[in-house]
């Protein structure tokens, strides 16, 4: 039966690596949300942008992209100056060359436009709050293992 005194002197040791072991974990979660919220940024932000502060226009349809993400080109107006935006993963069977399609652009940048905001903003929260942390966790586990031997 080990003494009191091996316990007690065991102890701090394992506490150590035990927080060494965390704040590994931290650090490789960080960095990967780091790394991933820089290059996710434009995803997410416009179409939130769009939905807290955008300003709706009448656009219409001035071409189809079936070979760029199923994609349409869309003209609108914004005080008189024409502005054109694309946008993929459109139903192209359901819309013709020159319908009417409903724009939010931001009136301090109006180049920046989405048509049918409805569609394009409805999950522009999953990426960063429930994707990307989600992807860092896994990351910081799968990196940091206790017993794991540094490379050499």
């Amino acid at each position: 039966m080990p003494d009191s005194n091996a316990v007690s002197t065991m102890l701090p040791r394992y506490e150590a690596k035990s927080r060494q072991l965390w704040i590994s974990r931290a650090i490789v979660f960080l960095f990967v949300c780091g790394l991933f919220a820089t290059a996710s940024t434009p995803v997410w932000w416009y179409p939130w942008m769009l939905s807290r502060h955008g300003v709706e226009s009448r656009g219409w349809t001035i071409g189809k992209e079936p070979a760029n993400h199923m994609g349409i080109r869309y003209q609108y107006m914004v005080d008189g100056t024409p502005y054109e935006g694309t946008l993929g993963g459109y139903p192209l069977n359901q819309i013709q060359l020159g319908d009417s399609i409903r724009v939010t652009y931001l009136p301090d940048a109006p180049q920046v436009s989405r048509p049918d905001l409805s569609q394009t903003a409805r999950g522009w929260w999953f990426l960063p709050f429930v994707l990307l942390p989600a992807v860092a966790i896994a990351a910081a586990f799968g990196a940091v293992r206790p017993g794991a031997q540094p490379a050499a």
